[in-house]
């Protein structure tokens, strides 16, 4: 069989076992939109694998992830600009679309910037609720606290 004969064959027995199988088709469909958002990578050779690594990336990951979520659920009390909504919904469809076809966190990485571009807004968002930063003419900042004391 050539590439493209391989490619029919098994594209036509995957069709098949989606619709012979519904129900394991969309448990298995669920937990790759769950494998999305995690942080270990199965690696084929032993040697390279490492808990420190793992401890690091999942001491970064779910931060970000958490403060990503709770900057949905604090979507009408601070209301996106238009730019950072195309982010929001660009990441919150990139698991359904990613779970369809590739499950490589390596190839979840691009996505992940989208999340921290998202973050960052949103804290500075929070922090603008919070503070009034002023141009000084020196060129320093000066921070005032909403209540009017400098910081």
């Amino acid at each position: 069989m050539d590439e493209i004969q391989k490619n029919d064959f098994f594209y036509k027995k995957a069709i098949s076992w989606i619709t012979n199988n519904e129900k394991d088709a969309i448990k298995l469909y669920i937990l790759k939109i769950i494998n999305f958002f995690n942080y270990k990578v199965e690696l084929c050779t032993k040697q390279e694998e490492s808990k420190l690594r793992d401890k690091v990336l999942f001491a970064s990951y779910y931060p970000l992830l958490i403060l990503y979520i709770y900057r949905i659920f604090c979507i009408k009390k601070y209301k996106p600009s238009k730019p950072e909504l195309f982010l929001i919904i660009l990441f919150i469809t990139s698991p359904l679309l990613m779970a369809t076809f590739l499950i490589r966190i390596r190839l979840r990485l691009p996505y992940d910037i989208l999340m921290l571009a998202v973050d960052s807004l949103f804290i500075g968002k929070l922090l603008s609720c919070k503070y009034i930063f002023i141009r000084m003419p020196n060129s320093k900042v000066s921070v005032y606290k909403k209540n009017g004391n400098i910081l």
